[in-house]
């Protein structure tokens, strides 16, 4: 398998690149710049959302793992709205059809389970869908692009998979993720800080990238969620960390607010069958994690 990534300087490309290439997989990055540092053994073509282009010719077996995005800066605003829809929608639609001109006949769509309406179980891959209104020109710009690509996709023969992927984490997280903000408190020994009694999926990146890879080399034309089967609370989540960590850490839920889940729990019995998904605990996720960071 010739594995084809766009977005592949962002947290979850740069993590499909790196594991293709663990386990030998060719791969063609495609992102506005090459990544810093560059990863070693990897083809960079310039690719831009705006103005989508694919080399002229790739690999048969080639799969194209689109997880490039634009995201807004304000999640609630509409003002970048149409941009959302123009780069995450009509451009899936685009890159799909120049998939298909260049040979490449299995496009893997990276989504989120954030789609889903929310729920008093477990979201299956046929529950219904209705975007988070935390984030609605972003979410229902994504809920286009997995419509418009199948849509293109079935007119031109292409296999077109979708993977809702739950809130992943790795070691390339930004600065002010959760997991981050709450670790550094934990090694720090300073008062880990819940403002909210949202629940959430945490599942680890390398988990998700594993399961991607599957789903590029045998995964059927249809959806995956991809997430831990986790649902856990905030504070929950601080809890994990204070005790794999073993820090003597204070929680602090004085002022904590209620505030709406933005995804519901959902179902990865499908992954788990079909692709053999088996994703870590965040306690097992978390104790990695550290692992990593003190490398």
């Amino acid at each position: 398998m010739h594995v084809i990534v766009t977005g592949a300087c962002g947290h979850l490309g740069r993590a499909i690149v790196r594991n293709a290439r663990r386990r030998g997989y060719e791969v063609t990055a495609l992102a506005r710049r090459p990544c810093e540092p560059p990863a070693s053994g990897v083809r960079y073509h310039e690719f831009d959302l705006a103005r989508p282009t694919l080399p002229l010719h790739l690999p048969a077996d080639g799969v194209l793992f689109h997880a490039a995005a634009f995201i807004p800066s304000d999640h609630r605003s509409l003002v970048d709205a149409e941009r959302c829809f123009q780069l995450n929608a009509l451009a899936t639609a685009t890159l799909v059809e120049l998939a298909h001109g260049a040979g490449v006949r299995r496009v893997v769509y990276l989504s989120g389970t954030s789609l889903y309406t929310q729920t008093a179980g477990t979201a299956t891959e046929d529950h219904g869908l209705y975007p988070s209104p935390a984030a609605p020109g972003y979410l229902v710009s994504k809920l286009a692009g997995e419509l418009f690509g199948s849509a293109a996709a079935d007119r031109l023969g292409t296999e077109f998979i979708v993977a809702r992927i739950s809130s992943p984490y790795g070691p390339d997280l930004r600065q002010d993720a959760l997991i981050k903000v709450f670790v550094q408190a934990a090694l720090d020994g300073r008062p880990l800080l819940v403002r909210s009694d949202q629940r959430t999926d945490l599942v680890y990146v390398d988990d998700v990238v594993d399961a991607l890879l599957g789903i590029g080399g045998a995964g059927r034309s249809r959806v995956y969620n991809l997430a831990s089967g986790e649902w856990l609370s905030i504070a929950e989540i601080a809890r994990t960390i204070v005790r794999v960590s073993r820090s003597r850490s204070s929680i602090d839920t004085d002022a904590v607010r209620h505030a709406p889940s933005v995804m519901p729990a959902v179902d990865i019995t499908r992954a788990r069958v079909e692709l053999g998904f088996q994703p870590r605990s965040l306690a097992a996720g978390i104790a990695d994690l550290l692992g990593a960071w003190r490398a």
